[in-house]
């Protein structure tokens, strides 16, 4: 007999948190070590136990604020992938009808693009070679976050903070182009959808 599960995908985002605390958490136990270790025949005490759950304790505290701080409102999801695209867009985003400026209102635009996810945010180049790597099959072309600066025509700016399609000379930005095989650079009068992950 054999039985599946369906995991919604705010479940599977907790789960992958919890998997990465977990790696941190057996990382720093073997890094740090606890206070008291014990070889075979060694006597144990209730203090040195207590002593040894008191720093665990400590710990995992500190790794579950991390967790809640990563995921709740405002926060940036770790290892994200591609989770979809807005509407089409010129580089300052003049077509996203969220509220806000440049990265943060592309932000605002993936949260409601991914199922509402606190997360979501524009992709960065690392989280889009992730997805490729992974398969993910879906990721179209769009504008994403490079956080590097190119010389194409002029200027690129990341179209001056995802806000101009004008500056000095011709303001670009980094899109992703499947069919070119990954990262290229367009001006940012183009349109594009920003592409999301988390």
């Amino acid at each position: 007999m054999r039985i599946s599960f369906e995991i919604p995908a705010r479940v599977e985002r907790v789960l992958k948190v919890g998997a990465a605390v977990a790696v941190v958490l057996v990382a720093s136990v073997a890094l740090a070590g606890v206070p008291n270790t014990f070889k075979d025949g060694d006597p144990l005490s209730a203090q040195t136990m207590n002593d040894n759950f008191t720093s665990l304790d400590q710990r995992i505290s500190k790794l579950e604020t991390l967790a809640v701080k990563l995921t709740s409102d405002g926060g940036y999801s770790t290892a994200a992938t591609y989770c979809g695209e807005t509407a089409s867009t010129p580089g300052d985003l003049s077509n996203l009808t969220n509220t806000g400026t440049g990265a943060a209102k592309a932000k605002a635009a993936c949260v409601q693009t991914c199922g509402s996810s606190p997360t979501a945010h524009m992709c960065v180049g690392a989280e889009l070679e992730r997805s490729t790597a992974l398969g993910v099959s879906s990721i179209g072309t769009g504008w994403f976050a490079s956080g590097s600066y190119n010389n194409f025509a002029g200027d690129d700016f990341e179209c001056v903070g995802w806000t101009s399609t004008t500056h000095s000379g011709a303001t670009s930005g980094d899109y992703w182009s499947p069919g070119l095989g990954g990262p290229s650079v367009a001006n940012c009068t183009t349109s594009f959808p920003v592409l999301c992950c988390d």
